[in-house]
């Protein structure tokens, strides 16, 4: 990235004949395919202003992480005329916001000096994950800021010698940091460290005789694994891949691989549910459909949860009509909750049911109903899952599920007229 752009100006420089003004939009927060990409493209266009002649309207403060193309046009022209402005028209105006210039270390402690402070430095908000420090060992955590005159100051009381800091360097950091003139900081970071995607697959089966699910894990064979059980993003020090485990309960697994000692920046992450529903067996009363079947019959038992950011994830049954499911628990038994979840991806024409209804029976012929829930598709581009719950205290063997499809695509949507599709994934019983 770093010389694509100072290129691409020059090269059009040079078939004008002339070293023209060129200014330009820093890409607004987005969920980019890999950690950091945009991040990185970020720094490259952060780092084309050391071309001369050239000018960049930051936007982290005014994107829609959900949409590559931000509606608001406005403020983006705004912050280029800015530059047009003080450079091409000599009006005394602010034009740039903060832009890192050097850090400095001072014990335990790093101050980052940015070039266009002016008058000072301004955190509008509560956003303590935008800003990083990290020692030796590489690994960023959140850091304390704090503003001195005008530089940044980084610490944390764990990182004793901290050598880099980073601000809203992720692909959808939305950043709150400004100068008095209320124009906001690019995106940064003093290292310049090489990005790992090295990536982890983890893998589940079900051991019935178990009750559990054998997890394993697989890398780059010269790599180390690392990994978590609640969740949480693995660290240089959490606990190290040796082999094959079980896992008896609800467990969230996170992996990462290790490469000379550097965390790759791709966590794999796999929720495993244990629950009455896994592996019964489950029948069909509507055809799920034949482009997205899941892995078939299992897909709503196997104890895992699609991913809400992949709609091919084989994790996610899908329908083109109306859903309907029964699950047999094999007799009757004492049932506090019924749940499943269902994907709302409205660019994909994915939609969450007008009605989900749960029903529970002990004899599969009369049923009662114990949970029913109405909706009207609202126009929100965000990706969502939404859990649908019955809560009771009763017996139950069967339990009837049906989803009703909202049908077409509404007036408003861009699929309008075709037909719009259900997605679930787990069903869990307590």
């Amino acid at each position: 990235y770093r010389r694509l752009f100072p290129d691409m100006i020059q090269s059009w420089r040079k078939e004008w004949g002339y070293d023209f003004p060129f200014y330009y939009a820093q890409i607004a927060p987005y969920t980019y395919g890999k950690p950091l990409q945009g991040a990185l493209l970020q720094e490259a266009q952060r780092l084309t202003l050391s071309l001369p002649n050239t000018g960049m309207a930051v936007t982290t403060d005014i994107g829609n992480v959900q949409d590559i193309h931000p509606k608001n046009k406005q403020d983006v022209g705004k912050r280029l005329a800015y530059w047009a402005l003080a450079k091409n028209y000599n009006t005394d105006l602010p034009y740039s916001g903060p832009l890192y210039s050097k850090m400095m270390k001072d014990g335990n402690k790093i101050k980052v000096i940015f070039d266009h402070t002016d008058k000072g430095l301004e955190i509008k908000g509560i956003k303590p994950e935008l800003y990083k420090i990290a020692g030796e060992n590489r690994q960023f955590v959140d850091a304390k800021v704090e503003i001195i005159n005008d530089a940044l100051v980084f610490s944390n009381d764990l990182i004793s010698d901290p050598v880099a800091v980073r601000y809203a360097f992720t692909n959808i950091s939305e950043g709150n940091l400004y100068n008095k003139a209320g124009i906001p900081a690019s995106p940064f970071r003093t290292d310049d460290w090489p990005v790992i995607y090295n990536s982890v697959a983890i893998k589940s089966v079900y051991e019935p005789a178990q009750q559990g699910f054998l997890i394993t894990m697989e890398g780059d064979a010269k790599d180390k694994i690392v990994y978590s059980l609640d969740g949480s993003d693995p660290g240089l020090s959490s606990t190290i891949y040796q082999g094959p485990f079980l896992v008896k309960q609800k467990t969230n697994v996170s992996a990462k691989a290790v490469s000379n000692h550097v965390l790759s920046e791709n966590i794999t992450s796999k929720e495993i549910i244990l629950s009455k529903a896994t592996y019964r067996p489950i029948s069909y009363s509507t055809n799920f459909s034949a482009k997205y079947p899941g892995i078939g019959s299992y897909t709503l038992i196997n104890g895992l949860r699609g991913n809400i950011n992949n709609i091919n994830d084989p994790e996610w049954q899908g329908w083109d009509g109306d859903m309907e499911v029964v699950l047999d628990l094999g007799e009757s038994q004492k049932t506090r909750k019924i749940s499943i979840g269902f994907l709302q991806n409205q660019n994909a024409k994915v939609f969450l049911p007008s009605q989900v209804i749960i029903s529970i029976s002990t004899n599969g012929k009369q049923y009662q109903d114990v949970n029913k829930e109405n909706a009207i598709p609202e126009n929100n581009r965000t990706s969502l899952l939404k859990t649908y719950t019955a809560n009771i205290n009763t017996g139950a063997r069967f339990i009837k599920i049906k989803a009703i499809s909202i049908g077409n695509c509404p007036l408003w949507h861009p699929g309008t007229g075709t037909k719009s599709l259900l997605f679930a994934d787990e069903i869990q019983v307590d």
